[in-house]
């Protein structure tokens, strides 16, 4: 059975206003290799609040608004490879 994530409104968060020196993560949580370890992992090295799983579409405009409003300086974000099973 898949993995549910609660809307962002939802999740509780750790800082509600970042300082702007912190860093959002954003990952599909669709992707193969995003799985709940990975998903776990992330959270417990990022404070929890800082973590965002996006599995759709439909997520995107709330999921940007969020991380504006809270005033991040970086969003990292990453995409998938072109070349299955390459890091490139």
């Amino acid at each position: 059975m898949p993995e549910t994530t609660p809307p962002l409104s939802e999740r509780p968060s750790r800082s509600s206003s970042p300082p702007a020196d912190r860093i959002a993560v954003v990952v599909n949580g669709n992707a193969r290799s995003v799985t709940g370890e990975v998903i776990s992992t992330l959270d417990q090295i990022l404070l929890g609040g800082d973590l965002f799983v996006s599995r759709r579409l439909e997520e995107r405009p709330e999921l940007a608004r969020t991380i504006i409003n809270r005033g991040y300086g970086t969003v990292l974000t990453a995409r998938a490879s072109p070349f299955p099973g390459s890091a490139f």
